[in-house]
Order: C-alpha cells, then structure tokens, then sequence
C-alpha cells in the first residue's frame, strides 16, 4: 500500500495476536484532526478569492453554486458510505490495507468525538484503538442494511466514550472511599480526646475557637489536643501494616 495511505491506518498496535503486526503506533493521536483544519482554511481562502473577485454577490452564495455545492456534497456522502461498507466487507475477509483505509478515513472524525466525551487526550486515544480493534473483530457481523459505516463506527465510538467514563468514575470513587476508611481506622487508633477534636475539625469543618465551644474547654486544650492529635495521626499512617 503506498505509504501516504497508511498514515493513520498504521496507528495501531494493540499487543493482541490476531491484530495485523505490520500496523504500528502513530506519533501523536492530536495529529488526527490537523488535516481537517487545513482543509478549512483551504476553503475559506478560495471562498474569500471568489469573495473579492468583484462579481457583486459572491459565487460562493449564489443559488446556482448552492445547488452545486448540495449536489456535490451528497454525492461524495454517498461515495463514501459505499467505500465505508466495501472495506468493511473486505475487513471481515481479513484484508489488512482494507482496516488502514477504514482507519484513515473514520478516526479524524472519531478522535473529536471521543475527546468531547472522555476530556482527556490519553484516555481518549486509548478508547480510539480500542474503537477501531472492536471494528476489526466485529466486521463480519455488520450488516449495511442497519446502517451506514459512519453510524456503526460512531455509536461504537461514543459507547466506549461512555463506558472509559463510568469507569474511570468508578475507580476513582473506590479509591476514596479506600482512603476514607483507612484514615477512618487510622483515627480510631487515637485517644478519644484526640480523635474528638480532629472528627469536629476535619469532617466538621469547625474552627478551633468553635470547638473549644462546642466542647467547653479552654482553646489552649484544644490546639493542644490538635495538635498531639495529628503527631500519633502521622506515627499511625506511616507505620508499616
């Protein structure tokens, strides 16, 4: 396959050993959405030529270039559909250049997406191979009458968005609550006097003054207590489990 075809097809290399080998890592999955970009200013320079060319309404906006521009738009929407569900069928033969060109041409689409969803540019190109390695696997199974290539990729996309959310949401949560209770414990090692006064301060969110109100002692007690209180606190978490 000539190379400036297998740019992005060759982006992936997921470790797995029915994956095609001769694919290999991109540089940088922020690259996907550069050629895009330079697409639109290519577009808008030649629109803002026309623009100045002095023709009174500009050509870009006249009916007639309207009507073109549709019709050429919905053609090579077409066109691309089909070239979607032929590699995809050839994906499903095993045919490896087929996932390169299939890669090139959906994940500068697919990359923005994910990002929007996940917000964050390691986790969403990790969610793009495992995108695109879904879709290597599951070609066999699709079926154009239930949809376009766009859709069949992108709700796979956005699924997967979805689910590195949910997950990353999970573990975080499972990591605090973690370290809740081992503070929690931690603080049950204290003496009560102790262990009192940090609760009002930490999980109360009392200042010292309020404390030594709430408690009736004298403030000089309570910031004594603090602060022995957060020594053993600091001997207790160190200690070796």
């Amino acid at each position: 396959m000539p190379s400036e075809e297998r740019d992005h097809g060759a982006c992936l290399d997921r470790g797995h050993p029915e994956f095609p080998k001769d694919l290999r890592p991109c540089k940088n999955n922020s690259d996907l959405s550069q050629d895009r970009v330079g697409k639109q200013k290519r577009a808008l320079a030649v629109q803002i030529a026309e623009d100045e060319s002095g023709s009174g309404l500009p050509a870009a906006h006249t009916p007639a270039r309207r009507a073109s521009d549709l019709s050429r738009m919905c053609a090579s929407a077409s066109e691309d559909r089909m070239i979607g569900a032929a590699l995809i069928r050839r994906m499903a033969e095993g045919d490896r250049d087929a996932f390169a060109r299939f890669y090139d041409q959906y994940a500068r689409q697919v990359y923005p997406l994910v990002l929007r969803i996940v917000r964050d540019p390691a986790d969403a190109a990790g969610v793009l191979q495992d995108v695109f390695w879904e879709a290597w696997q599951a070609a066999p199974a699709y079926d154009p009458g239930r949809g376009t290539p766009e859709a069949w990729i992108f709700v796979r996309a956005r699924t997967r968005a979805i689910d590195r959310v949910r997950a990353v949401r999970r573990r975080s949560e499972t990591e605090r609550a973690g370290n809740r209770d081992f503070v929690l414990g931690a603080l049950g090692r204290l003496p009560e006097a102790q262990r009192e006064v940090l609760e009002l301060a930490y999980y109360g969110g009392l200042t010292q003054t309020e404390i030594a109100e709430r408690l009736k002692q004298p403030l000089g007690t309570v910031k004594t207590r603090l602060r022995l209180g957060l020594e053993r606190l600091r001997e207790v978490v160190q200690r070796p489990q």
